[in-house]
């Protein structure tokens, strides 16, 4: 297993997932006024890390095997992501941050159609697309209340 420095905390990164497949997931989950700016942002966090400085060499992620220059852990992703976020919708970065199960540099999260609270979750319904703050399970897919009352 190929393994690297992260470029912000210094620490082993034993399971390389690349920036862009978290941002992948990050945006799917986003509302869609905001998935278009976390692009802009993504962009930029990936280009400042997108250097050489120490002759390393690219790692495979492990979601698209692409090889990556930016070699950032997952947490610091994340933590970047929230930092950002926040200044966005504090609402939405507390929930990003609720939803994460990372308790170390090398862990990843969870997609959101995994994360369940009490009776309902918010996020991006996978009938219509559109964010909802009530999501409900129905058939194994993350619908909104509309979507639902639509579908029976």
């Amino acid at each position: 297993m190929d393994m690297s420095i992260c470029q912000i905390c210094k620490e082993p990164i034993w399971g390389f997932i690349c920036p862009d497949c978290l941002a992948s997931d990050i945006k799917a989950w986003l509302p869609k006024k905001l998935s278009i700016a976390f692009s802009t942002f993504n962009k930029d966090f990936v280009k400042h890390f997108n250097h050489d400085f120490f002759g390393a060499t690219k790692l495979p992620c492990l979601n698209c095997n692409q090889p990556k220059i930016s070699h950032i852990c997952t947490f610091c992703y994340i933590q970047e992501v929230v930092e950002w976020l926040n200044g966005k919708n504090s609402d939405l970065a507390k929930r990003l941050m609720k939803m994460m199960s990372i308790t170390g540099p090398s862990e990843g999260f969870h997609p959101v159609t995994e994360f369940k609270t009490e009776g309902t979750d918010e996020g991006v319904c996978e009938f219509c697309g559109l964010f909802s703050n009530e999501l409900v399970l129905k058939d194994g897919k993350w619908v909104c209340k509309e979507c639902e009352e639509f579908e029976t």
